[in-house]
């Protein structure tokens, strides 16, 4: 088969690469492409040229055409390998990142009990970014201060930013240049991706209890809090028990708030006793219809109890000393609302929803996940509501798989292509009866008509007809020796 490479270098490299390998996968279309050259013909370049030149390849686009002209693979130079005496020298993006955050445990000095998670900031090498795109890693530490997270984050950029040769051992007969390339599809790995809409609240430990309905000055209290973006809330949870049995009921709320007094109640819900737990638990509560909340638009978290104060009968929540918590913490006085001197956090979640395939289109954006991308293609509809908040510890490929996996507004299973623009193709799975492509008695795969169908023709992510029967293929396979290879699943 005549298949011919197109590699968009600068400078160009004078080679004549043969394809050892194509594969293709059922989402993100071209996997991997595996190319080298002949042994037996001369290296280009001058030996002490020839490393710098081949290790320029890394990140440019390439594409694979048939005898027609027409694309069959196409992604990006991911390693390349050169013959260095005996050894071999190579170079891969796997271990290049140009932005670096570091996770780590900060801890006070002295104040143990107050350690949490931190994460910093991104650092970047921006020449790094703008050669090879953005590529980040997060890097774990033991506990830390800020200021030696921060020394780590750029310690690391400074080794990471850049791709570092490796050499191996060649072995015989192994004198040629190789290059691995791999399908754009897999960039989406290459970031992580991160939503702070659809989610407030402290849940970072509550060693301060605030008693609800102790007596007259512990009778109610709101945790004030302000959205940064727009999205509706759907789940509010909080951490409550009950001392003794209360004869009345724990009133729970969402409310409005000006700053210093409660505006407008838009959801409420009671809780007796007997739905009560002793010991503080958190306590689920649906947000039904889901309630839109505007940024920069003042609301409150509400606990109050409805009856009279009794100190041996009362309930109570969790609370932190942490002034870091925007918002602020307030109890009322029996006449009017001010601010908590007994702690500055109530423990509280409140979470919301949005559309699988509208999360995935803010997800692919070329500032988020979608850098390399032309444009984005989805079906019509939002598809099922998923939680939207994202911690950013997961990469946008791990978090688009399964948004994509929820479905589209009709259930169905949700697919992915790349095509030769670079445009990323959202779909649904091909139903049993949309098969295009059937495999012949004799193992060949051919169109409907029995005519054999060019390389060009995918099959990952198609149905095939297989004995008459449709059959699903996930993963497809070409190499010159055993031609076409499919994956059914």
């Amino acid at each position: 088969m005549d298949l011919f490479i197109q590699l968009e270098a600068s400078p160009a490299f004078p080679c004549r690469w043969r394809v050892d390998k194509l594969a293709w996968s059922e989402r993100g279309g071209p996997r991997l492409a595996r190319l080298s050259t002949d042994p037996r013909e001369r290296l280009p370049l001058p030996p002490d040229e020839r490393p710098a030149a081949l290790a320029a390849l890394l990140g440019r686009p390439l594409t694979v055409y048939d005898g027609e002209g027409e694309p069959v693979w196409w992604g990006y130079v991911h390693a390349v390998e050169v013959p260095v005496r005996g050894a071999r020298l190579g170079w891969s993006l796997s271990g290049l990142a140009n932005r670096v955050a570091v996770v780590y445990e900060e801890r006070p000095p002295d104040m143990d009990w107050l350690a949490r998670p931190a994460v910093t900031g991104w650092v970047e090498n921006a020449a790094s970014v703008a050669r090879y795109g953005r590529k980040e890693r997060r890097v774990h530490l033991p506990p830390a201060s800020p200021a030696q997270a921060e020394a780590a984050a750029l310690s690391w950029l400074e080794r990471l930013s850049s791709p570092q040769p490796a050499l191996m051992h060649g072995g015989p007969g192994q004198r040629g240049l190789r290059l691995e390339a791999r399908g754009w599809w897999e960039t989406l790995d290459w970031v992580y991706y991160a939503q702070p809409a659809g989610l407030v609240g402290y849940t970072g430990g509550g060693a301060v209890t605030l008693n609800i309905g102790y007596s007259t000055t512990y009778r109610e209290y709101l945790q004030a809090f302000s959205p940064e973006q727009a999205w509706s809330a759907s789940e509010l949870c909080v951490s409550v028990g009950r001392s003794g049995v209360p004869d009345d009921e724990l009133g729970i709320s969402l409310v409005r708030w000006n700053g210093s007094a409660v505006t407008e109640t838009l959801a409420l819900w009671r809780r007796t006793a007997e739905l009560t737990p002793n010991a503080r638990s958190w306590m689920r509560l649906d947000v039904d219809p889901p309630l839109p909340l505007q940024p920069g638009a003042g609301y409150g978290v509400r606990l109050r109890r409805t009856g009279a104060v009794s100190s041996s009968a009362y309930w109570h929540t969790g609370a932190a000393r942490d002034p870091s918590v925007p918002g602020g913490l307030y109890e009322w006085s029996g006449t009017a609302w001010v601010p908590s001197t007994r702690a500055e956090a109530m423990v509280f979640r409140l979470s919301g929803e949005r559309g699988a395939l509208e999360q995935a289109a803010d997800l692919l954006r070329p500032e988020k996940g979608g850098q390399f991308f032309s444009a984005v293609s989805l079906p019509p509809g939002s598809g099922p509501s998923l939680g939207l908040y994202r911690s950013g510890e997961n990469t946008a490929l791990h978090e688009l798989k399964a948004l994509l996996d929820a479905g589209d507004d009709r259930g169905r299973r949700l697919l992915a292509r790349v095509d030769p623009g670079r445009q990323l193709v959202i779909h649904p799975l091909p139903g049993e009866d949309q098969a295009e492509l059937q495999m012949a008695p004799g193992g060949q795969l051919c169109d409907l008509y029995g005519r054999p169908a060019p390389l060009r023709e995918r099959a990952a992510g198609r149905r095939v007809l297989l004995g008459g029967q449709p059959a699903y293929v996930t993963e497809e396979e070409w190499t010159p020796r055993s031609g076409r290879v499919l994956w059914f699943g």
